[in-house]
């Protein structure tokens, strides 16, 4: 994953780098259709969050570009085609990569780290 990134990680490559670490992480899979990510939801269950994967996006939730609490396969695929209209139409030259599917945790502690490579 590192070897083929590019400058900056995703938030999915992130998960993967820290979870080849041995961190524990929220369980997630790219999606690239609604189908899709409501069939990754149902299958590590429900809630779930969905964000829009992209390096041209820094303040998703402003955009409409995230969405929390969804606990129906019928929610998450509405959810994702929210997402994606909300890109095209709020920032129409960002490159949307997928969709992120993520396991939604109780609130608590949350880690935001950095690093450089050498």
């Amino acid at each position: 994953m590192l070897r083929s990134a590019g400058e900056v990680l995703s938030e999915h490559e992130s998960k993967v780098v820290l979870h080849g670490f041995g961190m524990e992480v929220t369980r997630q899979a790219v999606a690239s259709s609604a189908s899709g990510a409501a069939s990754f939801a149902e299958t590590i269950g429900f809630p779930v969050v969905l964000k829009a994967v992209s390096p041209d996006l820094r303040r998703k939730r402003e955009l409409g570009a995230v969405v929390l609490d969804l606990t129906t396969a019928a929610s998450v695929r509405r959810a994702y085609a929210s997402i994606v209209a909300n890109v095209e139409e709020r920032a129409p030259d960002a490159h949307l990569d997928g969709v992120l599917v993520a396991e939604q945790i109780d609130e608590g502690l949350e880690l935001q780290c950095g690093a450089v490579r050498l």
